[in-house]
């Protein structure tokens, strides 16, 4: 099952087993550089990323009162457990100054809390 939630635990909000991680094999989990030594030689520096990695899930719909809460989340900042429909857990922060990008299904002015919405959502690992 899919999920968000606190890292406290006090809070979750169930996702739909449809999400996919659309950018999962865009960027390796290391950072590398490459530089020429004084004599020409070439020197390659990897190193492990700690966090940081972008994670985006979309397409997927979720009801208006779900997005409501998953906006909460955004709001509030912190760290959550992302766990994706394989069972796997990842420690995320939401991602920047436009994390959720949210349209309605229908266009409606005034949604209803079970009006769907399409989604995406964007994260860095951390």
């Amino acid at each position: 099952m899919a999920k968000i939630e606190k890292v406290d635990l006090s809070e979750a909000l169930t996702l739909p087993d449809n999400i996919v991680w659309q950018n999962r094999f865009n960027q390796l989990p290391l950072k590398q550089s490459a530089a020429h030594a004084l004599d020409g030689a070439l020197i390659i520096q990897s190193r492990a990323l700690a966090g940081g990695r972008p994670l985006e899930l979309s397409p997927f719909w979720l009801t208006y009162q779900d997005l409501t809460k998953l906006f909460g989340f955004a709001s509030t900042g912190g760290e959550f457990i992302l766990t994706l429909p394989t069972g796997e857990a990842i420690n995320v922060v939401f991602d920047g100054d436009q994390p959720i990008n949210a349209a309605g299904v229908i266009d409606i002015a005034n949604p209803d809390p079970s009006d769907k919405f399409e989604l995406t959502v964007k994260f860095l690992t951390v």
